[in-house]
């Protein structure tokens, strides 16, 4: 088995940012470890952006849906 892909969580929070004109921040989670928090709602903008990316849809977890 491949090891896991890293990903560099500013990077990526400095993209949505740019992308979707909104503010956000990294929180530390006991349970889910590094999670983008976005203002606003962006949960469908953030999943079709990531799919569109090449991430795989069954990987991406939606809080909230």
């Amino acid at each position: 088995m491949p090891p896991p892909i890293e990903y560099d969580c500013k990077k990526i929070l400095k993209a949505f940012k740019k992308e979707f004109a909104c503010n956000g921040t990294l929180v530390d989670d006991e349970k889910l470890g590094q999670v983008i928090q976005l203002q606003g709602d962006q949960r469908a903008h953030i999943s079709n952006f990531l799919i569109e990316n090449g991430i795989e849809k069954s990987t991406i977890k939606v809080h909230g849906f």
